[in-house]
C-alpha cells in the first residue's frame, strides 16, 4: 500500500506572490469604472472647534503687536452661557513702534504737596473701589472704538468709556500686587477683525458662537473642579449663501413693508 503525503506546502515564494498581486491589479484596472471629477462641496457653514483659552491666545495676537502695555485677554462664560470678552493692560515701559494704551491720572512729574495729597487720596479711594488710578489714552480709545460692545454706546454714538473700563489688582509675587486695567470688547467684532468680514464673492461673513461643555481643571487646593476653560464652536456663514438658500425655499430676505425693489 502506498502512503500519500497530505502535508500542505507552506513554502512562501515572495516573487510568485508579487506576480499574483500584480496580475490581480491589472485585471482590476481593466474593469469599467465611472470616475467623475469631484465637485466642490457647497458648504453653507464653516466651523472651527476650539476653546476659550485657545481663542484668547488668538485675540492676543491681534492686540499685543499694537499696544506696548498689553497684558492678555480673557473669555468668560457668564449667565445663560453668554460670552464676555475682556482685554487687559498694565503699566510698563513703552515699546518702540507700539501705542501707549493707559496713563496715570496722577502727574508723577509734579512734586508739589497738593499733588502728593491728591495721589494719596486717589490711592486710598482706589483701594476701596471708588476711584481709578489710570485712564485710556486718546490713541487707545481711537484704536479700540471698533471693538467696543454696542451696549456701551450712548444715543449720540459716543462710547461711555466710564463703563467700558474697569480697574483691579492681582498678585504678581507674594505680598506684591499690580494694578490692571480691564477693557470690555465685543467678541463678534474681534472675530471679524481676525478672520475677515467680507467674502470673496461680495457677501459678508456672519459669525455664530456656540458654547459647548466646560473643560474642567482640578484645583488641588480645594479639591474641586474649576471651569475656567470651555469648548467653543465658531461658525461662519456667508450672507450671500443664506440669501440664495432662502430664495430657493421661498423665503424673502431683507424685504420692506412697501415692497420696494432696491437691487
Amino acid at each position: 500500500m502506498s502512503v500519500i503525503d497530505a502535508t500542505p506546502d507552506l513554502t512562501f515564494d515572495p516573487k510568485a506572490a508579487a506576480a499574483e498581486t500584480e496580475s490581480a491589479q491589472k485585471s482590476s484596472d481593466k474593469r469599467l469604472k465611472i470616475e467623475p471629477v469631484p465637485l466642490e462641496f457647497p458648504a453653507l457653514i464653516n466651523t472651527l472647534a476650539t476653546d476659550t483659552n485657545s481663542m484668547a491666545s488668538i485675540i492676543n495676537s491681534l492686540f499685543r503687536p499694537v499696544f506696548s502695555q498689553y497684558k492678555g485677554s480673557k473669555i468668560e462664560v457668564v449667565q445663560n452661557r453668554q460670552l464676555q470678552c475682556s482685554i487687559f493692560f498694565v503699566d510698563k515701559a513703552p515699546e518702540e513702534g507700539k501705542y501707549k494704551a493707559i496713563q496715570s491720572i496722577i502727574n508723577k512729574d509734579n512734586d508739589s504737596t497738593e499733588n502728593r495729597i491728591f495721589a494719596m487720596n486717589q490711592f486710598n479711594s482706589f483701594k476701596s473701589g471708588n476711584r481709578k488710578m489710570y485712564k485710556l489714552t486718546d490713541d487707545a480709545k481711537e484704536l479700540l472704538y471698533d471693538f467696543i460692545p454696542s451696549n456701551f454706546f450712548n444715543r449720540d454714538g459716543k462710547v461711555n468709556w466710564g463703563n467700558v473700563v474697569r480697574e483691579g489688582t492681582y498678585q504678581t509675587v507674594p505680598f506684591q500686587q499690580e494694578i490692571y486695567v480691564q477693557v470690555a470688547v465685543d467678541l463678534y467684532k474681534v472675530l471679524k477683525a481676525i478672520y475677515g468680514s467680507k467674502s470673496e464673492d461680495g457677501g459678508h461673513w456672519n459669525y455664530l458662537l456656540n458654547v459647548n461643555y466646560p473643560i474642567n481643571n482640578s484645583n488641588m487646593m480645594i479639591a474641586q473642579p474649576v471651569s475656567n476653560k470651555w469648548q467653543l464652536l465658531i461658525m461662519r456663514v456667508n450672507s450671500k449663501n443664506v440669501e440664495t438658500l432662502a430664495a430657493q425655499y421661498g423665503f424673502t430676505m431683507n424685504s420692506n413693508q412697501l415692497g420696494i425693489v432696491t437691487k
